[in-house]
């Protein structure tokens, strides 16, 4: 059994799947469902379309 918790704390961005050991479940930033391995690809797309727009509003405020 491997002790992934330390490296998912230490990680940017630490995703674990649901059928991970409950500390890497713990210690993860994203936890998917066991079989959704292929959602990770939407995830990050949805994450850089927030990032975006977060950047956008940051420069129509400040700008």
């Amino acid at each position: 059994m491997d002790n992934d918790g330390a490296v998912l704390a230490a990680a940017d961005v630490g995703i674990a799947v649901g059928s991970a050991t409950d500390l890497a479940r713990e210690t993860a930033a994203l936890v998917l469902p066991a079989d959704g391995l292929w959602m990770l690809p939407w995830i990050v797309d949805v994450a850089r379309a927030v990032r975006r727009t977060i950047l956008t509003n940051l420069m129509w405020a400040f700008g």
